[in-house]
């Protein structure tokens, strides 16, 4: 698999840019010399076998340690020289494990029907415990202690077996990430918040955070567009009746919480500027080229490789490494995410049920069929509905109870005010669950699409996410109410031009 899937290759390439280093990875192939039933010679592409499986290595030019897995102590040396290397040069390695498998492809298999000569080999090796057995003995003064050592960690091993053999699965998952929340912390947690139901923010914080979405540098010159765009901001910010539009919004909840010094990452495909020239969150001198990033420091907007299931990959790990940071994924039309799907269906949409941990991982998913065509149209929201489970079984009691015995949150915001106030739920709550957005992208200019600075703040219009939001229109007219249509997104907006045109319904 190490050369066979892609994603191998999408993690090398994201091993030395800019946002996603790690300091290097060691990467363990365990080389069973075979695919299921499928012959080397059928896999590999190089002419050398011994290193058919980790040649994709090469294109980094990351060393590789080709180890016999019968030799226990070479294993553990190359190890050594691994971990060694990592420490001093941040890069990656690999280490190829060369082994084989007993039983094939699991314990019931008969490999024999299909790998007959390979397997006549593995039947007359010794076995590694044995051989490796014999090697102790012959290394130990005497045999009497020598026994007794191996003895000794038999007997050891069977009780760690038998210790995990005999857990029951808890159900539930507030316990594990209670102890994930005290370990590792970077940042303030996220008790600061009034309460999960409430996500607007005071006016001081609201001013603080504004100066680094409005203020450009004495010496930087911004291309004409932008400083277009930085104008409205400041005048919608700053302004106590001011207008906010959609991409102000989100750069405010997520600069907000940088502001209170919760850790917030947005990465993907053209996310500094936005695919839709919405979001400019990092500025270019028109004359020199240098990048300003109008963020707050603990803030961390990044453009990505053209890679949608590595990069997925490595947000959902960061999003676990500290639950008390907001990590992002942007794709550049919804369309896209298709590439991670094995990401969605294997562990955003199950990490909590099989592994008991959280994540907060939020997508965002341009979605509508307006222009581009195929293939930048749909984010396959039916796809996420059909993936989503609940547990009926929630405390009526807990006004979060609904979304505590969901496997993953989606939303379809219609107002800029409520999609900032969802994104700051993320980390208001006191339990984590991803959160797949259905972005808009007519939307984002739609001028009837703004809504008042005052349902972003404390003692505003709005305090807090609203499932429902009512229409303006009726709230005079309530007795002449017959049905009721529920609606959401650019939908609404489209309803709301046809409603003007025939001058009300």
């Amino acid at each position: 698999s190490f050369c066979g899937e892609g994603i191998v290759q999408e993690t090398l390439q994201l091993s030395t840019c800019r946002h996603y280093a790690c300091g290097g990875t060691i990467h363990i192939i365990l080389n069973n010399q075979i695919g299921y039933t499928t012959e080397l010679e059928n896999i590999k592409s190089t002419s050398f076998q011994a290193v058919q499986s980790c040649d994709i290595a090469k294109s980094v030019g990351a060393p590789i340690l080709h180890v016999n897995a019968n030799k226990p102590r070479a294993v553990v040396q190359a190890c050594q020289v691994a971990l060694l290397y990592r420490q001093t040069f941040g890069a990656d390695i690999v280490i190829d494990l060369i082994g084989w498998r007993k039983r094939g492809h699991n314990e019931l298999d008969d490999p024999t029907m299909t790998n007959v000569t390979l397997y006549d080999t593995i039947n007359h090796l010794v076995p590694v415990t044995t051989s490796f057995e014999q090697e102790v003995v012959y290394d130990m003064s005497s045999s009497v202690q020598s026994r007794e050592l191996v003895k000794h960690t038999r007997k050891e091993l069977d009780k760690m077996y038998d210790s995990v053999k005999g857990l029951k699965r808890e159900g539930g998952s507030q316990k594990h990430y209670q102890h994930t929340l005290e370990v590792g912390q970077t940042g303030p947690r996220s008790d600061k918040f009034k309460g999960s139901q409430t996500t607007s923010i005071s006016k001081e914080l609201l001013r603080k955070t504004s100066e680094f979405l409005v203020s450009v540098p004495d010496s930087f010159t911004c291309h004409p567009i932008v400083e277009k765009v930085i104008a409205s901001r400041r005048k919608s910010l700053l302004s106590s009746n001011g207008m906010v539009d959609w991409a102000t919004a989100e750069l405010l909840a997520l600069s907000s919480l940088a502001t209170e010094g919760l850790p917030v990452r947005l990465s993907g495909e053209d996310s500094e500027r936005g695919t839709f020239a919405q979001r400019h969150a990092v500025w270019h001198d028109v004359k020199t080229g240098q990048e300003y990033h109008a963020i707050p420091d603990r803030m961390e907007v990044a453009n990505s490789p053209l890679s949608e299931l590595g990069v997925v990959g490595f947000e959902f790990g960061y999003s676990l490494w500290n639950p008390n940071s907001l990590v992002l994924w942007e794709a550049q039309f919804g369309d896209f995410s298709n590439e991670a799907q094995v990401i969605f269906d294997t562990m955003i949409s199950s990490s909590n049920a099989k592994w008991r941990v959280e994540s907060n991982l939020t997508l965002l998913l341009p979605h509508g069929y307006d222009g581009q065509g195929p293939e930048h149209s749909s984010c396959r929201p039916e796809r996420w509905l059909q993936m989503f489970a609940s547990d009926d079984s929630a405390d009526d009691k807990d006004p979060d109870a609904a979304y505590k015995a969901c496997n993953f949150v989606v939303g379809c915001p219609t107002e800029p005010a409520n999609y900032f106030h969802l994104l700051r739920r993320q980390l208001a709550w006191s339990f984590r669950r991803p959160l797949i957005i259905l972005s808009p992208k007519r939307t984002l200019r739609n001028s009837r699409a703004k809504s008042p600075v005052s349902d972003f703040v404390d003692g505003g219009t709005q305090a807090q996410f609203s499932c429902v939001l009512d229409d303006p229109y009726w709230r005079e007219r309530k007795e002449e109410v017959k049905a009721a249509v529920v609606c959401c997104g650019e939908l609404y907006y489209d309803l709301l031009k046809v409603r003007e045109q025939a001058g009300g319904l």
